[in-house]
């Protein structure tokens, strides 16, 4: 649907999410996300989706007329120059590094914005980019720890269901995000990497500790994942003299970990590549790592020089199974039980050659 612009603009503030310039339109013009976008663009999903992630090109051109925004800058406010930089994405889609908000219907089932309680108690009511990276615990201005979730009932920030027309406010309980107390900085060495991963990510930096720019972001990522197993994990924390913190019980994907999960990986990691290759050596003897840890990850030629100097490690020897089950069998177990039974003692006797 393309007309004429909105009676009422706000502006496009410097790192401002898409998402959430749209949603302090709509509260502009005293409505609802959902009401307002829906007027414009009858039709179209945007709220059960990660707008931010996924906005086309097409509908950013109508976007322009309303908002008086050139595409390039509504383009800019997304996370897809991000995901250029970031790397192809993962089995399950994913970005590498940018966290995941996992919607379901209208729900997001994971805490995958952050925010900054300082910047929210100034009145700077709108959402950063830089609080979608993964690899990003403090606010770069105010140099106040994130926080992922409301202070109050632990609900993801989901600033477009807010009823109360505030982004600052828990669309859950109503709690005003950025007066709570502040959260512990995390450590040195992860605030390091911080600010050497997004130097990578703007160019303004040509290495990122021990790996060069273009190889940045997948060799950080390729680690991390090896740090998400929890015996390999605790046997290099051990190693390099850091307190013993245990993982959660189920293995970890970086893009969906909640900070604390995220930062405690991270600095693991720091501790890790701080003396590199002597320290990465030294965790890789103590979690008796072999190149089969690594065969399934990318690997760029730093990592890989240290990688090949690993043993190759046992292959697994998959054997065929027979199989047992068929449509016939699975239509018995549905139907009649007693012939599922036989039949199926039948087809294991043979296998097993009883019959």
């Amino acid at each position: 649907m393309i007309g004429e612009a909105w009676p009422y603009r706000v502006l496009l503030r410097e790192d401002e999410l898409l998402s959430s310039f749209l949603i302090r339109n709509a509260h502009a013009h005293g409505t609802t996300p959902y009401c307002f976008l829906s007027y414009y663009w009858p039709g179209k999903h945007f709220w059960n989706r990660d707008t931010d992630r996924t906005a086309d090109r097409a509908w950013l051109d109508e976007l322009e007329v309303f908002a008086g925004i050139p595409t390039t800058r509504l383009e800019a406010s997304t996370l897809l120059p991000f995901r250029r930089v970031l790397g192809s994405a993962l089995r399950n889609g994913d970005t590498p590094m940018l966290l995941s908000v996992s919607v379901f219907h209208r729900t997001r089932r994971r805490h995958g914005l952050q925010f900054c309680p300082t910047c929210l108690a100034e009145g700077r009511c709108w959402f950063r980019r830089v609080w979608r990276l993964g690899f990003v615990f403090v606010c770069p201005e105010h140099g106040t720890a994130l926080l992922d979730a409301c202070p109050t009932c632990g609900s993801p920030v989901v600033p477009h269901r807010s009823l109360w027309l505030d982004p600052s406010r828990c669309h859950q309980c109503g709690t005003f995000m950025g007066s709570e107390a502040r959260m512990k900085l995390p450590p040195a060495g992860v605030l390091e990497w911080q600010r050497w991963l997004l130097d990578a990510l703007s160019g303004a930096s040509k290495v990122a500790g021990p790996f060069d720019q273009p190889e940045a972001f997948t060799s950080v990522r390729s680690l991390l994942s090896v740090l998400t197993i929890r015996p390999v994990h605790a046997a290099i924390r051990e190693a390099l003299h850091l307190p013993l913190v245990a993982l959660p019980a189920d293995r970890l994907q970086f893009e969906h970990a909640r900070t604390t999960e995220r930062a405690l990986l991270m600095e693991t990691f720091a501790a890790w590549v701080a003396g590199w290759p002597l320290t990465f050596r030294l965790g890789i003897s103590a979690a008796r790592l072999t190149q089969r840890a690594f065969c399934r990850l990318r690997q760029p030629v730093t990592l890989r020089t240290e990688v090949e100097r690993l043993p190759s490690g046992i292959a697994r020897d998959r054997q065929y199974v027979p199989k047992v089950f068929d449509d016939q069998l699975l239509r018995l177990a549905r139907t009649d039980r007693r012939a599922y039974r036989a039949l199926r003692a039948q087809r294991l006797q043979k296998l097993a050659g009883l019959a």
